[in-house]
């Protein structure tokens, strides 16, 4: 949620945001997903790559969850190209 709402100028646009959020559930990380988001930072910064603790959690935790990532965010983008994970645009 956190991640979603950050960096909203408007607050008329963080508020339909939050609304928007409240339809979609928050998944807690485990132990697992963060070793999962280790191993993917890890496989991005020996390719080049410098993707955040952050990012790589959430995208550790929609690819246990098989789950489609919507994103605007470049950095998955790149992720995308060391771990399997699926973005929508």
């Amino acid at each position: 949620m956190q991640e979603f709402l950050a960096g909203v100028k408007e607050e008329s646009q963080f508020q339909k945001l939050h609304k928007l959020g409240e339809y979609f559930p928050i998944v807690m990380a485990t132990k697992e997903h963060h070793i999962e988001a280790a191993k993917i930072a890890n496989s991005c910064r020996r390719n080049g790559v410098a993707i955040s603790a952050t990012d790589c959690l959430i995208a550790a935790i929609t690819i246990e969850k098989n789950g489609k990532l919507f994103t605007i965010d470049q950095d998955f983008v790149r992720m995308a190209n060391y771990c399997p994970i699926h973005l929508v645009f």
